[in-house]
């Protein structure tokens, strides 16, 4: 996914490195993994999608987590195989993540991504996600 990203031109939305390579983003997964809300979309044995339904907001906006509500869960590394982008992987997962969020007695998902990239906007906006405001990462 990151060098899907890079080749259309967003290297700030997941930086230019592979996962795989990253010390920090292995340790995120291991968190996710160790605390049970990383999950996989498999078709014919084949890992097509992954997402995570983290308890708490990232690090990262730190100053709005005030405003995350204890009834929300936050959509974190929510990607589908590019090879099978026709396939619809990704509203799947979105509709079975916000089923899971209901099951678990949760009311809202929260998620983010570089406002530039207009497309990927659009596309979370078509699932149904609404766009609340913009803030800056440093």
């Amino acid at each position: 996914a990151v060098v899907w990203l890079n080749q259309r031109g967003f290297e700030r939305q997941w930086g230019t490195e592979p996962f795989s390579v990253s010390p920090q983003i292995h340790e995120q997964f291991m968190d996710w993994i160790n605390q049970e809300v990383v999950f996989v979309a498999r078709l014919n044995d084949r890992i097509v999608g992954s997402l995570a339904l983290n308890r708490v907001a990232p690090s990262y906006i730190a100053d709005r987590r005030e405003s995350f509500l204890s009834s929300a869960f936050y959509l974190e590394a929510f990607v589908t195989s590019r090879t099978l982008s026709d396939q619809g992987i990704g509203r799947m997962l979105s509709q079975w993540a916000e089923q899971y969020t209901r099951e678990r007695g949760r009311t809202t998902i929260w998620l983010d991504c570089r406002g530039e990239n207009a497309a990927l906007v659009r596309y979370y906006q078509q699932m149904g996600f609404l766009l609340r405001n913009e803030f800056i990462v440093k």
